[in-house]
């Protein structure tokens, strides 16, 4: 089925994202000093894949482009500048990964919750995604998680993909790991207080002292929690993802031009990642940002990183 309703609606944008240890960061309930009010999809709505409902929002006009967003992110993660900056040039389709936001969750079906996540099937969902909007060939962003997704794509589903775009990802978490808790993701995302969970994650997702200057950051990565709260077993089911994926010689089946991306402070997925898969895929280029650009660098250095990607993709 690929026919769509395409219905307007005021949408909001923002922040999320990733993990640490907990820093107070004195986060006041009153709504973050952001501008949402020009994020208006030009459609939205739930797509049936696999079972479940895909939820997505599409932006822009151009040459398409999907956006995979990563581990426990919804497609609000990627922040009003970034889907505005790149659905000026292209027609931009995010969705929320099953487990996250607004997709299906645990807690709905019983034959859903006892599924085990993996990186195939958050592949096999996206391009179910694909198939219901009728996209058959596409640009292919993946930030962290989503870059394991995008990279599954190009391995399986090559025809589907024109123009890669690795974010800040990495052929598994073993090669070069990350350089916190496992623990502490976890202990992070399933505290009781969005709050708690706020002041955890967000210093492994950018520098602190680059947090301190943009508060409005950690203050909607809250908002977006209390809105989308993470159930403790979606997080398990995403943790086991991660843990199993390994593209580690597959990498060379890789056919599409490639643009990897690091940060030089990443300590979620350090950047020697980036440098391997830059160097086993076949036609890939390699752009690390510097100085100080963690796995959160597309808040950073937002303009760079659009105008990276609209010359990448032409």
């Amino acid at each position: 089925m690929n026919r769509r309703d395409a219905i307007k609606i005021l949408g909001a944008g923002a922040i999320a994202g990733a993990l640490a240890t907990r820093i107070p960061l004195s986060i006041s309930q009153t709504p973050p000093q952001i501008n949402y009010s020009n994020l208006v999809p030009k459609e939205f709505g739930w797509a049936p894949v696999n079972n479940i409902h895909i939820y997505y929002e599409i932006y822009g006009s151009g040459e398409p482009l999907i956006m995979i967003m990563g581990y426990l992110g919804n497609l609000e993660s990627w922040g009003p500048i970034i889907i505005n900056g790149l659905a000026s040039q292209y027609e931009v389709i995010i969705f929320d990964n099953r487990g996250t936001g607004r997709s299906g969750t645990v807690g709905q079906d019983p034959l859903h919750d006892a599924l085990t996540y993996t990186i195939p099937l958050y592949a096999s969902d996206t391009i179910g995604l694909l198939n219901y909007l009728g996209y058959s060939n596409l640009n292919v962003l993946g930030w962290s998680m989503g870059g394991f997704v995008a990279q599954q794509i190009a391995i399986d589903y090559p025809s589907y993909v024109n123009k890669l775009v690795l974010l800040c990802t990495a052929p598994n978490i073993y090669l070069y790991p990350p350089k916190v808790s496992p623990q502490s993701i976890i202990t992070g995302f399933t505290a009781s207080d969005p709050t708690v969970t706020v002041e955890t994650i967000i210093p492994y997702l950018v520098p602190s002292d680059w947090l301190q200057a943009h508060p409005d950051v950690a203050k909607y990565v809250l908002f977006t929690l209390e809105k989308y709260p993470i159930s403790y077993t979606s997080v398990l089911k995403q943790t086991n993802a991660l843990a199993t994926f390994n593209s580690v010689g597959q990498l060379q089946n890789i056919t599409a031009p490639t643009l990897v991306i690091g940060g030089d402070s990443d300590l979620l997925l350090p950047p020697q990642n980036s440098q391997y898969l830059a160097e086993n895929i076949p036609n890939a280029q390699l752009y690390i940002f510097s100085p100080d650009a963690g796995h959160g660098l597309i808040y950073q250095y937002p303009t760079q990183f659009i105008n990276l990607v609209t010359s990448f993709l032409g």
